[in-house]
């Protein structure tokens, strides 16, 4: 990801090539504070050359519109590609942030004494919390072999329903029906997935990286069975890194932001 800078009576324009996800959503955050710093606090970002943006990086990117806006300043975006726009209007954050045809359009918005800037304004991250997402699947492996003869493999796909940061929630089989919902003869949920079953997890959350995996060993905590008839597992993080946290919290910090922002629309 590049960015190009460009200045007009006060107005820093950050122009932004390259993918936008949570890694290269750091690059920019720092960019918005050195131009902070230096004074500029009205920020408009030209996103007409970003092929690929994800609600994470648009939750730093909220952060870093209630910092300037802490500094009487304020940040918008201007022409969006196609895609970022997609992401924009999915997340309903067009009004949360304010969004505009063009960079000329954007900067006179920013010098309008009309508009009004209220410093603080916009909602602080929280400690993180558990968030309900439809992020994709989540691989599970048994460490024993004992159960992964009565599941009758070793390994199954599931869909990711819920994930904190001590916890995640998937639902097995992923689907209603297909071949994922074959188990063996007499097989007991109960006995495969009791309490404290160890399993291998491997996941991705598309709103954080498109190509990268997480990979953590949990141990079950609780499974009941869904109104069709499907298992909700809930399993809790072992010995998980701290790298792995940290980036699990930040996550979560990001999509509360993006929740409730665009819940305010």
């Amino acid at each position: 990801m590049k960015i190009e800078q460009s200045y007009f009576r006060g107005v820093a324009v950050l122009q932004v090539r390259g993918e936008l996800d949570y890694f290269q959503a750091a690059p920019l955050l720092k960019e918005v504070e050195k131009q902070r710093d230096l004074g500029y606090v009205k920020v408009v970002l030209d996103l007409k050359r970003v092929p690929y943006v994800n609600s994470t990086a648009l939750g730093s990117i909220l952060r870093a519109k209630n910092d300037l806006a802490k500094a009487g300043g304020r940040l918008v975006i201007a022409e969006p590609s196609g895609m970022v726009r997609k992401v924009l209007e999915t997340t309903r954050l067009i009004g949360p942030i304010s969004v505009h045809a063009t960079v000329i359009d954007a900067v006179k918005a920013l010098l309008d004494a009309g508009e009004a800037i209220k410093a603080g304004e916009g909602v602080e991250p929280s400690e993180p919390v558990e968030v309900t997402t439809a992020e994709g699947v989540v691989i599970f492996e048994f460490a024993d072999d004992f159960k992964a003869g009565r599941f009758g493999k070793r390994n199954s796909i599931g869909r990711l329903e819920r994930i904190g940061t001590e916890e995640l929630t998937f639902v097995w089989p992923k689907a209603a029906s297909g071949d994922e919902a074959s188990s063996p003869p007499g097989f007991d949920p109960d006995q495969v997935f009791e309490r404290g079953t160890g399993l291998g997890l491997t996941f991705s959350l598309k709103s954080f990286r498109k190509d990268f995996y997480f990979r953590i060993h949990s141990v079950v905590s609780s499974c009941d069975v869904r109104e069709d008839h499907r298992l909700r597992i809930c399993v809790k993080y072992k010995n998980l890194a701290t790298e792995r946290r940290s980036l699990l919290e930040q996550y979560l910090a990001d999509q509360k932001i993006v929740h409730d922002e665009g819940g305010r629309t």
